[in-house]
């Protein structure tokens, strides 16, 4: 009798980027919530002043650009390439057997080895784009429901993984339409869920989660507002329940800004939140001055 062997637990190195002031303040609140949400987590940041109380790559945008044609070095075509580059860094300064991207102007309330799996492709679906088709370019378009969003999504420490996505980088320079398609990095992220979908490399895709309003806030407690914007009244619902975050009935698992809301939030010290979500992200973020 043959048993099938364990799966590995999911244990992440986790890699994100702080370019600039107001990105490094962005930081320090995503850091401060995985260390309560995932205290046994490494993270490693990659940034152009180290960030106190954090393992730092120091670098300049720029310099992760080397070695990439001039399409990629100039406007959003930079991020299609960028955070890959960095999670490619990552792996020659740690020995996890995964690695794990999170945008910085977002916050893990979740265990992230309930979400993954190691030494698959871990993507998320786009909570807000339920009943659309999405365009990925050169032919690929993908139901809302299967749009993985750019804010989270990993890849196993793999030579195989990080040799075809360079493949995939490398490829879009021939589409008919890569000027038209701006999106960054996740265009190029949905390409390669599409291909491992297909078999073309023997890496599996799983989805950190099927339940959108868990892990990420585009539809946060199916309201389909879109992110949390400064003045928006249907937030006025998301409270603390205990160590929890919910809207509604729901956990929340990762909270996703845009940079310019987590901005402007910052600028009005989050006075558009109830009163104990508004003490809590002011204590996770410090100073909101």
């Amino acid at each position: 009798m043959t048993t099938e062997p364990a799966e590995s637990a999911y244990v992440p190195l986790v890699v994100t980027a702080a370019f600039g002031e107001g990105y490094r303040w962005a930081a320090g609140g995503l850091l401060e919530s995985l260390r309560e949400s995932n205290p046994s987590l490494e993270v490693l940041v990659f940034a152009d002043a180290e960030i106190p109380g954090s393992p730092t790559y120091v670098t300049r945008v720029e310099t992760l650009l080397d070695g990439f044609p001039e399409y990629y070095r100039s406007g959003q075509s930079r991020m299609n390439v960028t955070k890959f580059t960095m999670l490619r860094l990552a792996a020659g300064q740690s020995s996890a057997q995964d690695l794990l991207w999170i945008d910085a102007d977002s916050l893990v309330f979740g265990d992230l080895a309930a979400y993954g799996r190691s030494g698959a492709v871990n993507v998320n679906r786009h909570g807000g784009r339920r009943g659309h088709l999405v365009d990925c370019g050169n032919g690929l378009v993908v139901p809302g429901e299967d749009y993985a969003i750019g804010s989270i999504w990993g890849i196993p420490n793999s030579e195989v993984i990080f040799d075809y996505f360079c493949e995939i980088v490398d490829a879009r320079l021939t589409w008919p339409d890569a000027e038209r398609m701006s999106s960054g990095d996740q265009i190029l992220v949905n390409h390669l869920r599409a291909d491992l979908d297909a078999g073309h490399v023997k890496v599996p895709v799983h989805w950190l989660s099927d339940e959108t309003e868990d892990i990420i806030n585009y539809r946060i407690a199916v309201t389909g507002k879109g992110h949390p914007a400064v003045g928006r009244s249907n937030y006025r619902h998301v409270r603390i329940d205990g160590f929890d975050i919910r809207a509604g009935a729901a956990k929340v698992g990762l909270w996703v800004w845009t940079a310019a809301t987590l901005f402007e939030h910052r600028r009005t010290r989050f006075r558009s939140f109830r009163r104990d979500v508004r003490s809590r992200f002011r204590r996770l973020y410090g100073s909101t001055g």
